[in-house]
């Protein structure tokens, strides 16, 4: 059963796994040029249930990652994309509460709906959704339910299906040589992962970035920060979106003064995406939608 309006995914501060990592000085390459939402969607084939994307007041998503857009993903089932178009322009300029709970909150919509909608950090409806019997329609749901994805059902409807993960996976190895690599993929199905920052597990202390591919990368204060613009998969259920590996060094932290004992334990290094570029339709999550879409 289609649910109407959305369940909240927060946020983009993703942990890493517990690996080390160091880095190098710059011998990066300049990140892609800026991702354009609207060239996104031409190698996009619109399936049902998603509709032609609108504009509309630009919204900022809630957290500390930088997610913004005019644009805004709409679908509709059951009925027509016009009437979802018209009504998501215009319930998504309503200001509704930001609630301490974290549920969506009661906006009024076409007569005889059911609508509802989630706040930006301006109070804007940025994300959420209107339902009367089997009709349905609602904007942003690529956004605010990155892992809630819909997958066709045998009678002809749809259903919806939570994916595990987030919007990014971390990997850092160690090299022969005794530096190591970080490798970042953009897992979101929220679209581009534009940048991010990393530091290292407690005790480790990057000395240098070697070589970067694609993106511009810096280190301040023992953290690595990256401009990469790193593609949407095409399918959250693949590794298919766009990823960056850094040469890093690193070394043991040296002890402050009058510091004693040693403690062992594990310890996970820090990763947060700081901006995001969202894409206006939905990304498959499954190998079938995929495959419908011409495969991943």
């Amino acid at each position: 059963m289609l649910l109407v309006a959305v369940a909240v995914v927060v946020a983009a501060g993703i942990g890493a796994g517990v690996y080390l990592a160091t880095s190098g000085s710059s011998k990066t390459s300049g990140p892609p040029p800026l991702p354009d939402p609207l060239t996104a969607l031409h190698g996009h084939d619109l399936l049902a249930p998603e509709c032609t994307p609108v504009s509309g007041t630009r919204w900022y998503g809630p957290g500390t990652t930088l997610i913004t857009s005019k644009l805004y993903e709409v679908f509709a089932i059951h009925m027509s994309c016009n009437l979802a178009r018209t009504w998501t322009q215009e319930l998504a300029a309503h200001k509704v509460p930001i609630l301490k709970t974290g549920n969506i909150s009661p906006i009024k919509g076409p007569k005889g709906w059911n609508c509802s909608g989630f706040p930006d950090k301006y109070n804007h409806a940025y994300g959420g959704g209107c339902r009367k019997g089997q009709q349905a329609f609602g904007w942003n749901w690529n956004v605010v339910n990155r892992r809630v994805v819909f997958v066709p059902s045998a009678d002809g409807g749809l259903t919806e299906q939570k994916l595990a993960g987030s919007d990014a996976e971390i990997i850092t190895r160690p090299l022969p040589n005794g530096s190591y690599q970080l490798e970042v993929m953009n897992t979101s199905g929220v679209g581009y992962l534009d940048s991010f920052t990393w530091a290292p597990p407690g005790g480790l202390e990057v000395t240098s970035i070697g070589h970067v591919n694609g993106a511009k990368c810096s280190l301040a204060n023992n953290t690595i920060s990256c401009v990469a613009n790193l593609r949407p998969p095409v399918c959250i259920c693949s590794g298919s979106g766009g990823d960056l590996i850094i040469d890093i060094a690193l070394k043991p932290r040296s002890p402050t003064p009058g510091q004693k004992g040693v403690t062992y334990g594990t310890a996970g290094s820090d990763f947060e995406i700081t901006k995001m570029t969202p894409v206006p339709y939905l990304i498959p999550g499954t190998p079938k939608e995929a495959q419908r879409r011409g495969g991943v």
